[in-house]
């Protein structure tokens, strides 16, 4: 089964879980926060932080590299009609990297500052997402190590569902890539792929 497969029935267990959550609540459809919410639908409307759980993988010209990261998010959200626009920022520690006898590859933290703009189905929301991407990066060969910082890109989609008033569960994919930066004797330009699982209060 191929990442993008597993994204799209993660999608629709996200799609499930909010369907179930308004069932179990069917009071909770009017909003406490934000100024653009109606008694009869969600408002996503406000700020909110959460924390994120995924897997990376891409490659940096030397060999393929993935592994886990984990990290925080904070974003906020204003909603018009079912529009939902957003500015999110993140920062996660990352073991996605390659390693050989001879040399090692290590991407150690990965931030993004993007926009996001959405469309809210009440509880359940899809969305597209574009912005800044940075990582610091290390690369060892031998017995010599460097690290640089790498600046670039990041463009994805995911799906967010409201389980209570103020928790929400996400899950999104981040195409990162980023410019060439010299190491040692060679010059490297990562990418990585991102799949990511998050918690978000809404406050």
């Amino acid at each position: 089964m191929t990442r993008i497969t597993s994204l799209a029935f993660a999608l629709a267990a996200l799609s499930l879980s909010a369907g179930g959550a308004q069932a179990a609540d069917p009071y909770a459809s009017s909003s406490s926060y934000g100024s653009y919410g109606t008694s009869s639908g969600f408002d996503w409307s406000g700020p909110y932080a959460g924390a994120v759980l995924g897997y990376g993988w891409g490659d940096s010209n030397i060999a393929d590299s993935d592994g886990f990261l984990a990290g925080l998010t904070v974003g906020h959200n204003w909603q018009s009609g079912p529009l939902v626009f957003g500015l999110e920022g993140d920062l996660a520690y990352t073991g996605v990297g390659h390693s050989s006898i001879v040399d090692s590859f290590d991407v150690d933290w990965l931030g993004t500052a993007r926009g996001r703009v959405g469309y809210a189905f009440d509880r359940f929301m899809v969305f597209g997402t574009g912005g800044f991407a940075w990582t610091r990066a290390n690369y060892r060969f031998a017995a010599f190590e460097e690290g640089n910082n790498h600046f670039g890109w990041s463009l994805g989609f995911g799906a967010e569902a409201a389980l209570t008033q103020q928790l929400s569960a996400k899950i999104d994919y981040l195409h990162n890539n980023f410019e060439a930066e010299s190491y040692l004797t060679r010059s490297l330009d990562p990418t990585t792929n991102t799949l990511r699982f998050g918690l978000n209060y809404q406050f």
